[in-house]
């Protein structure tokens, strides 16, 4: 029952998920299942998403290879789906491991384990993010979807920039849950391992860069394609 609850709990009570991290009642498998389950789900109702968006052909290419494209993802979308779970926990790991090189600095003792659970927990919040905006985008409607900037929608203040440019990509990365999800790492340090707050925020530092530099990548990449 806890396993459910703990979810419930890192959004209003996450002082009571990181002390059972800390007591080592939970570990780092329960969140990440979690966390699959979701982008199982919305990586399954975003596949439809994406073959409307191939299927606009918006730089004019060859019929038939958008319809080779599109024949591709109807063969093997849900296969790229299911290995979902399995790349995040490789890209997780490495990242998470480059991370905790600085809390065994930082720490006076300190347990890869749990700061792996913490960020996973962390991840959870992180996750709303995207049910938020593939439902957004398939209650709207299929129809709807004209360029890539339909295909998703941001909790982000990249609303408050008059036009795209710089200033719209750099305001895109303050996005509420993934702040939300920083946070909670931040508060969960202190919380398992004793950090200080400025010991926290440098930890923290880190993933708020690497943050930004992927999501301003994905941009660019959006935009390429």
């Amino acid at each position: 029952m806890q396993f459910f609850q703990r979810i419930g709990w890192i959004f209003v009570s996450p002082s009571r998920v990181f002390d059972d991290i800390r007591e080592g009642r939970v570990s780092w498998w329960q969140p990440w299942i979690v966390v699959s389950v979701v982008y199982l789900a919305v990586g399954y109702f975003s596949l439809p998403v994406q073959r409307t968006l191939v299927a606009l052909n918006p730089k004019n290419i060859d019929p038939d290879l958008i319809d080779k494209q599109i024949d591709m993802m109807n063969r093997f979308g849900l296969i790229q789906v299911l290995s979902t779970p399995l790349l995040m926990l490789l890209v997780g790991g490495i990242v998470a491991g480059i991370a905790y090189a600085l809390v065994t600095i930082l720490a006076n003792e300190s347990s890869f384990r749990k700061f792996f659970a913490l960020t996973w927990y962390a991840s959870i919040v992180a996750s709303v993010a995207q049910v938020i905006s593939v439902a957004a985008v398939r209650a709207r409607g299929l129809d709807a979807i004209e360029s890539v900037s339909d295909t998703s929608v941001s909790a982000s203040l990249k609303f408050l920039a008059s036009g795209p440019g710089i200033l719209q990509s750099l305001l895109s990365t303050v996005e509420l849950f993934a702040i939300w999800s920083l946070v909670l790492v931040g508060m969960g340090l202190m919380r398992i391992f004793g950090l200080s707050r400025g010991q926290a925020i440098a930890a923290v530092i880190p993933w708020v860069v690497l943050y930004v530099a992927i999501t301003l990548l994905g941009q660019m990449l959006g935009a390429a394609g």
